[in-house]
């Protein structure tokens, strides 16, 4: 699988380490749709940041995509 586009948007409190965060938060969704095996082609998912930091809302975004139906199949 390869991801060609992800948008992230962080709150501006995250400006100063705003890469490495993304970079944390990417990881988890990656992780998150190679173990669910998931064939859909986009998805959304909006996590409210509440103050934390990145590798808490990292392993909220996983449990999240995890949480998401398998029920679509994309064809190529």
């Amino acid at each position: 699988m390869n991801i060609k586009r992800m948008r992230l948007i962080l709150p501006a409190r995250m400006s100063p380490s705003a890469q490495n965060d993304a970079r944390t938060i990417a990881e988890a969704v990656g992780r998150a749709l190679h173990q669910s095996k998931s064939q859909e082609r986009s998805m959304s998912v909006q996590i409210p940041g509440q103050g934390e930091p990145a590798t808490f809302i990292s392993q909220r975004v996983f449990r999240e995509i995890r949480r998401l139906p398998q029920t679509r199949k994309t064809e190529d």
